[in-house]
């Protein structure tokens, strides 16, 4: 009979919905500071064939951290319980997601300074993510126990 390692999904998945909140309001600290404090607008690429740049504002970076946060949880949840080594697999899956994250910011010519400050979003809200769901997977797998 083959045993799967335990996962406490209920604690992975209030932790998901944590890491959903902090990393919305991670999202929302960056883009204030970038915005309010240093003056520099932080914009995202509208649509795939139209090239058009436009400012972020506060609903789109919480929707996509909530979502982002979502996605990293469900695939943690995945890993655990059909990955050999799930922290090796979700490191390496996550840095990847976050590096292919920064190229639309380089497909236009804009200053670097906004490069600067949409690249700091991406950063911090991906860190946040991937630091909180990894340290929730701590607590909710157990290797040593064994669901049946």
């Amino acid at each position: 009979m083959s045993r799967t390692p335990y996962v406490g999904a209920a604690t992975l998945w209030i932790g998901g919905v944590l890491t959903a909140i902090v990393s919305a309001l991670a999202g929302v600290a960056t883009l204030l500071i970038a915005k309010d404090v240093l003056g520099t607008p932080v914009l995202r690429w509208v649509g795939i064939n139209n090239q058009t740049l436009v400012q972020t504002d506060i609903v789109t970076v919480v929707v996509v951290a909530v979502v982002a946060s979502i996605l990293a949880t469900g695939l943690m949840h995945l890993l655990l319980v059909a990955a050999p080594k799930p922290l090796v697999y979700f490191g390496a899956i996550s840095y990847l997601i976050l590096v292919l994250s920064y190229i639309p910011i380089f497909l236009f010519e804009q200053p670097w300074s906004l490069k600067f400050a949409a690249l700091a979003l991406h950063t911090v809200v991906g860190l946040v993510i991937i630091g909180l769901v990894t340290t929730v997977t701590d607590r909710a797998a157990d290797p040593d126990r064994t669901s049946r």
